[in-house]
């Protein structure tokens, strides 16, 4: 399997429900969407490097311009938890697709043409279960819009032949923890569609994170559980306008919330056209269906704005407290600050908070926050409770469900804390050991999420020097 079409798979990045947080993205209302973790990604974070030019490649296995779109509206607090943001669009015609989901199908019956493909297209094998198929990127070169690469790359694509009841389905976007790469996927041709009958409204999410937000009208949370149950432990591609969006695979059916929301990085030129084109604006369709809608500039530039527009590194106070900014949510700023084991180094930094790792014995520590506006503790003090119970329960491994083992679970003060241990380690390895604490200061509407992730067989030090960082927490 492709660690990154696996990583993907499995988070489902970024597609969020309801006013959760990126990177937490619990909803404040009811039902279930695709599994979604609350802390980030755990790959190892890679040394920046000076990217090449992209070559053409053919490998067998891998290690893992036009008129824009009336711009979003800044954030602004809605008049009540579900009712539409000021900037939110009502659906034109309710008969209209507004957007549209496809089975990926990871093990399709084709053949790749004989010779290199286009520069900076990649073509890889991968598995699925006991399936081999073939995976597809593109490698975006330096200066070109996405208009121009894909009108260089698509006829070598048009040239393999696909079943009859499949077809091509090419991104527009990538998600925000991805790199400059631009997927492709086999689809199924036939699709479950979201009409418009099925939205209230639709509008840009507030926030650098970016993506839609879709009001669930009544009528379609009365209709959407059932037609999209078949997603369910699948991996399905949404699609508007004929172009991918996201393909995670889904924990629940689509539309059983009352807020839905559609996340990955922003550019608000293409944002503010995909709210438009699912509301039903046939302009705003074209663009995106024709590749006009490009994405804001080259990927250094695109890199060097989303670097500009961070919240501070975290900073080590005179009282040894390091103090760690979040990007505001409706306005409002939050911070937190702790006490860092002194083996740990700062590693990476986002919109959602930062991590810290260690080489020897490795390991991962993050500090993100979860919880929606307005929101009261109650609501949050569930999401806490569900972020626990997801942690500790066991999961699909390998065909078999994986052993693990409750090492922490507790709750006092405000603050909830749970581990578990692996006991599928492999020979010669140390257990991964998991660990959560979850502070809630009252009346702040978020709470502060630290997370450790670690392999080692002495289990009472490393819940010691959790349970000593996880009290030096504390809402600033």
């Amino acid at each position: 399997m492709i660690a990154r079409v696996t990583a993907r798979v499995a988070i489902g990045l970024l597609l969020l429900v309801g006013c959760g947080i990126p990177n937490a993205q619990i909803s404040c209302s009811s039902g279930s969407l695709p599994t979604v973790r609350s802390r980030p990604a755990a790959s190892e974070p890679a040394a920046p490097t000076v990217p090449a030019a992209p070559q053409p490649s053919v490998v067998t296995t891998v290690s893992t311009e036009a008129k824009a779109p009336k711009p979003a509206a800044g954030p602004s607090q809605r008049a009540s938890l579900f009712g539409p943001p000021p900037d939110a669009v009502t659906p034109r015609d309710p008969k209209a697709i507004a957007l549209a989901l496809h089975r990926v199908d990871f093990s399709p019956r084709l053949t790749v043409p004989k010779g290199e493909p286009p520069a900076g297209v990649s073509v890889a094998t991968r598995t699925s279960g006991t399936d081999k198929g073939f995976a597809f990127e593109i490698d975006r070169v330096p200066g070109e819009t996405l208009a121009q690469t894909f009108a260089r790359v698509r006829p070598w694509f048009d040239g393999i032949t696909l079943a009859a009841d499949r077809r091509w389905l090419f991104g527009l976007i990538r998600p925000a923890s991805e790199d400059e790469r631009l997927e492709i996927e086999v689809v199924e041709r036939d699709a479950i569609a979201v009409y418009g009958s099925d939205l209230s409204w639709v509008a840009v999410r507030a926030g650098r994170v970016g993506g839609v937000e879709l009001g669930i009208s009544e009528s379609g949370r009365a209709r959407l559980p059932a037609a999209t149950a078949a997603i369910t432990g699948q991996t399905y591609a949404i699609a508007v306008a004929d172009r991918l969006l996201w393909a995670p695979q889904f924990g629940g059916a689509f539309g059983d919330r009352e807020i839905q929301s559609l996340g990955f990085q922003q550019d608000p030129t293409f944002t503010a056209a995909l709210r438009d084109a699912i509301a039903g604006d046939p302009e705003a369709a074209r663009a995106l269906a024709e590749d006009r809608v490009t994405d804001g500039g080259t990927p250094g530039e695109l890199s060097e704005a989303r670097e500009a527009a961070l919240p501070p590194a975290p900073a080590l106070g005179a009282d040894g407290r390091t103090q760690v900014t979040f990007e505001p949510r409706e306005g409002q700023q939050r911070t937190a600050s702790l006490v860092v084991p002194v083996d740990f180094d700062v590693a990476s930094r986002s919109g959602f908070g930062a991590r810290w790792t260690r080489r020897e014995p490795p390991a991962y520590l993050d500090v993100t926050t979860i919880g929606c506006h307005p929101c009261a503790d109650a609501k949050i003090t569930e999401q806490i409770d569900d972020g626990c119970r997801e942690l500790l329960q066991p999961r699909p491994l390998g065909g078999k469900v994986e052993r693990v083992e409750t090492i922490l679970d507790a709750n006092g003060d405000g603050v909830r804390r749970c581990g578990r241990a692996s006991l599928d380690a492999r020979a010669g390895q140390d257990g991964e050991l998991v660990l959560e604490c979850y502070r809630l200061h009252p009346g702040h509407e978020r709470a502060i999420v630290l997370s450790l992730r670690t392999w080692s067989s002495d289990r009472k030090a490393v819940l010691d020097a959790f349970e000593t960082t996880c009290a030096s927490v504390r809402p600033e």
